[in-house]
């Protein structure tokens, strides 16, 4: 896997990062309106910690050891939404393009298969692990911050 790379373009766009989060949420929300009522009124607090995750795995994804319990608990805070692994590669799906758009030039086929193989085989699985393993482990319920209207109709 060439996490240098993914790294490359993510410490890249380092003073763009938030501005990303908007285009990403918008276009999420604009394919796939169903996500919508999934997410907090503000996206405030969510925002900065999607943010650390993919920096966490730009800068740690060849390091599963570490990657892998904090994948697990964002796939487990994810539960109450009963979320499937098509969801999750939509997500993915959205994201590379909007990273695309702002990588501009240094956006290569060479990039594209980077930021997928760490998606595919680190990010994807772990969340999904994180995600059935509710199942069998005590639940953790989204922050206060992060509880949409959707939530409270499963608790």
């Amino acid at each position: 896997m060439n996490i240098e790379l993914v790294g490359k373009i993510w410490d890249g766009l380092e003073e763009r990062h938030l501005d990303l989060m908007h285009p990403f949420y918008n276009r999420l929300f604009e394919h796939y309106s169903r996500y919508k009522p999934l997410f907090p009124p503000s996206m405030d607090s969510h925002m900065p910690r999607m943010m650390q995750t993919f920096a966490t795995m730009s800068r740690l994804g060849d390091h599963p050891e570490i990657t892998e319990a904090h994948m697990h608990t964002v796939g487990k805070r994810h539960h109450h939404f009963d979320l499937s692994a098509q969801d999750m590669n939509n997500s993915k799906e959205v994201f590379l393009e909007v990273i695309a758009e702002f990588s501009g030039d240094a956006w290569t086929v060479e990039c594209a298969e980077a930021w997928n193989k760490v998606f595919d085989t680190q990010m994807l699985p772990q969340m999904m692990s994180g995600l059935s393993a509710t199942e069998r482990e005590p639940q953790i319920p989204p922050r206060k911050s992060e509880r949409s209207a959707h939530w409270y109709t499963y608790v």
